[in-house]
């Protein structure tokens, strides 16, 4: 693929972590930038949307700051994930081949594992493309361009499970070596592991997910 782009979640409520936890402070900077920094250090990785919701008028700031597009999803509290996961595609370029789908709460997520995601999709012909570690799937998912017209048309009461039930029989796993594909940071608690273990060597890091 000559440009990649991708679409991060960040129209959530935040409801356990009781504040924007996109603009939590994390090691110097929003935890929001981390993600958008390793995303940026990749030239194949563009452009770069960012699905906003509850916290609209307090992320833009920030995303005008990284040059990353906004695209706002209204109906976040009555329709969920799926429907923040449809704004973003639907605002994908007409002639993308693929996508990648992150969360906005991984500030863990490397180069390492973006790069092995491309490097996959350059010789496999699976519809979804995902890192796995110790037998588990997580995230960044990259999708291919056939899957958009299927995601724009999934019911609401579908999820990203759906979706990707439909095409377990056409998915490629990357194995890597890092856990963090399969954390977020939904809480308090969450958060301040996050924080310490940040600053341990990736090789170190220990995980709860």
């Amino acid at each position: 693929m000559s440009s990649l782009p991708a679409i991060i979640l960040a129209a959530g409520m935040s409801q356990r972590m009781g504040t924007c936890k996109q603009l939590l402070p994390f090691h110097g900077k929003p935890l929001l930038a981390h993600l958008l920094e390793v995303l940026q250090s990749i030239p194949e990785i563009s452009p770069i949307f960012v699905v906003t919701g509850h916290f609209k008028e307090e992320i833009s700031p920030l995303l005008n700051v990284y040059k990353a597009t906004a695209v706002h999803n209204p109906n976040y509290a009555e329709e969920g994930m799926l429907s923040s996961i449809q704004v973003g595609v639907a605002n994908l370029p007409a002639d993308c081949q693929g996508f990648l789908l992150l969360l906005g709460d991984q500030p863990f997520l490397t180069t390492e594992v973006l790069n092995a995601l491309i490097t996959a999709s350059k010789t496999s012909k699976a519809s979804t493309i995902q890192p796995e570690y110790a037998g588990k799937r997580g995230h960044p998912i990259l999708f291919r361009a056939s899957c958009i017209p299927e995601i724009l048309a999934l019911p609401a009461d579908a999820t990203l499970k759906t979706l990707m039930a439909r095409h377990s029989e056409n998915r490629h796993t990357v194995p890597v070596s890092h856990s963090e594909i399969l954390a977020d940071i939904d809480t308090p608690e969450e958060y301040a592991d996050a924080l310490k273990q940040f600053a341990e060597p990736s090789q170190n890091r220990t995980s709860r997910y």
